[in-house]
C-alpha cells in the first residue's frame, strides 16, 4: 500500500522497484496478478500523477520518481492488456482527467491573462505541475493514436492555460516555480511534436489551426535550439 500522504520520496521509489520486481516476476500467473490489479494500478498512478510526492517538491528529484512509475504503468499494459481489456483505455481516462481537471476548475481572461478559480484569484503556486508532467510524460510511452485523441481536443486549451500561466508565475518571482513549469511544458511539447510529425504537419502555418498562436509562437521560439524529440513508441 502507498501512502502518498507521508511524502517520502525514498519509500515511494522503494515500493515502485518492489513493484516492479513483481510485474516482471514470470513466475507469477497472469490470472494471479489480475486479482491484485485493484491495488497495484492506483499505487503506481499515484506516484505518476499525485500533486505532491514529497515535502520539497520544488528541491527534491520527485520527477525520476514519476518517469520510473510511467514507465511501469506502460509495462503494465503491454504486458497485461490481454488478459484484462480495455486496461491501456481506462488508464489514459484516468491520465487525461488528472489534466483536464485544473483547466476546467480555472477560468482564464484571454485579454488580462488573469486567473480566476471559484471567483477567487486563482494561486499559481498551487498548480499542481508534477501531475501534468506525469500525465504527459505517461502519454509519451503511450501509441501516438491514443494521445492524439486525447490531447489534441484539448491543445487550445492548454495553451491558454499555460500562457497565463507563465504570465501570472513570472509576476511572483519565484523561480523555482517557473523553471518547473517550463520543464512541464517542454514535456507536453515533446509530446505535441511527436503526434504532429506522425501526421506529416510540420509547417507552422499548418500547425496554427490544431494546436493555437500559443504553441506555435512556442514552437518557434525553441526552432533555434530545436527541441529534443523523446523516444515515443508509435
Amino acid at each position: 500500500r502507498v501512502n502518498i500522504a507521508a511524502k517520502n520520496l525514498a519509500i515511494l521509489i522503494y515500493i515502485m522497484r518492489m513493484v516492479c520486481s513483481i510485474i516482471q516476476n514470470p513466475a507469477i500467473p497472469s490470472d494471479i496478478m489480475e486479482h491484485h490489479f485493484h491495488e497495484i494500478v492506483p499505487a503506481i498512478i499515484s506516484c505518476i500523477l499525485s500533486p505532491e510526492l514529497c515535502s520539497k517538491h520544488f528541491e527534491e528529484n520527485h520527477w525520476a520518481l514519476r518517469i520510473y512509475s510511467a514507465k511501469l504503468i506502460c509495462n503494465l499494459c503491454n504486458n497485461y492488456e490481454g488478459v484484462i481489456p480495455h486496461l491501456r483505455g481506462n488508464i489514459i481516462e484516468l491520465i487525461k482527467t488528472s489534466i483536464t481537471s485544473v483547466l476546467d476548475s480555472v477560468n482564464v481572461d484571454n485579454d488580462t491573462f488573469e486567473m480566476t478559480s471559484k471567483d477567487d484569484k486563482y494561486d499559481v503556486l498551487t498548480f499542481p505541475f508534477g501531475t501534468h508532467f506525469g500525465a504527459f510524460y505517461a502519454l509519451s510511452l503511450m501509441p501516438l493514436e491514443f494521445s492524439k485523441t486525447h490531447l489534441i481536443p484539448i491543445t487550445k486549451k492548454l495553451g491558454d492555460f499555460y500562457e497565463a500561466l507563465k504570465i501570472q508565475a513570472a509576476k511572483t518571482e519565484h523561480e523555482p516555480l517557473q523553471r518547473d513549469i517550463r520543464k512541464t511544458e517542454l514535456q507536453f511539447l515533446q509530446l505535441l511534436l511527436a503526434i504532429l510529425k506522425k501526421d506529416g504537419i510540420s509547417d507552422l502555418s499548418q500547425m496554427e489551426p490544431i494546436i493555437g498562436k500559443y504553441f506555435v509562437e512556442v514552437i518557434r521560439q525553441h526552432q533555434t535550439t530545436k527541441i529534443e524529440q523523446p523516444n515515443i513508441k508509435s
